[in-house]
């Protein structure tokens, strides 16, 4: 009897334990469907910031843009850039000014054109000689030219050495061959067989091995800085020589 009053007891007990779990859960779930429902609106609300910043950022270059001045395109042909149209403004700018920009760059060149006794035959130096009494008159003949400035002739029985100051290097090489053949009478042709043409650095380092005798059959020899400064003493008072 006491026994089957045990058994009974324990059941109802189990019984009390299951109903209070039970009770419980309907509980737990509603929580746990709270929390998730609050994560989800709070992700909602943080993902709308992010868009509603995103969509802020990128108006303002396009707010900029839009009161951005527009260069005018009324008077221009279809297909022309905004650079060319700068250029033709600054060239219209430049024709206005008068003249031509690129006269004051102009760059002269010094040329040196000669016959020596290394390369040239006697007869033809003869021929091309420039005695001391007709100088003046073949510098001037040569300064007469249009592309040259200045002149200056060097002229032994071992070399003729034509100096110039000249507007353009091609034309006034031409300009001094075709007077050498005047001159001379020797044909161009035969002329340039034996002619030397250096220009600028080279031409001014070539007067100075000339002077200092480096270019003589006698390595040294002092005759020709002699007929070198005579040739300065000559050209001096004369335009022509500069």
């Amino acid at each position: 009897m006491m026994a089957s009053s045990a058994c009974a007891t324990s059941r109802s007990a189990a019984a009390t334990a299951r109903a209070r779990v039970d009770a419980t859960k309907p509980r737990a779930n509603q929580t746990h469907g709270n929390v998730m429902h609050r994560h989800a609106r709070s992700m909602r609300a943080r993902t709308r910031a992010v868009v509603d910043n995103d969509t802020e950022t990128n108006d303002k270059p396009a707010s900029r843009k839009a009161s951005a001045p527009r260069p005018d395109t009324t008077l221009r042909p279809a297909g022309v850039s905004d650079a060319v149209v700068d250029s033709s403004k600054a060239l219209e700018a430049l024709a206005r000014l008068g003249g031509n920009p690129y006269e004051s760059e102009r760059k002269s060149s010094i040329l040196t054109v000669g016959l020596s006794i290394h390369d040239c035959p006697v007869e033809i130096r003869e021929k091309m000689a420039v005695p001391a009494e007709a100088w003046n008159e073949a510098v001037a003949e040569l300064t007469a030219l249009p592309h040259i400035e200045e002149a200056g002739i060097l002229s032994t029985c071992n070399r003729m050495e034509v100096y110039v100051v000249a507007l353009s290097y091609e034309r006034g090489l031409r300009e001094v061959e075709e007077w050498m053949v005047k001159h001379s009478g020797v044909d161009i042709d035969r002329l340039r067989e034996n002619l030397f043409v250096l220009k600028d650095r080279e031409s001014t380092a070539h007067l100075l091995r000339v002077s200092g005798g480096l270019d003589s059959v006698v390595m040294g020899e002092g005759q020709i800085l002699a007929q070198v400064k005579t040739v300065f003493q000559m050209g001096e008072g004369v335009p022509a020589f500069g």
